[in-house]
């Protein structure tokens, strides 16, 4: 039963973050990141 409260909680916790990082705008940051380190892996950027 422990295990499982405290599973619930970080879900809830890590859905919190996700939601907050969207909100504060995170998320197209990681996207430009994620594209620029793509372009350099393959010799485009």
């Amino acid at each position: 039963m422990k295990h499982r409260i405290i599973s619930f909680a970080l879900l809830i916790l890590s859905i919190s973050f996700i939601v907050l990082g969207i909100f504060l705008g995170e998320a197209e940051s990681v996207i430009e990141k994620a594209t620029r380190i793509c372009m350099e892996c393959i010799g485009i950027g």
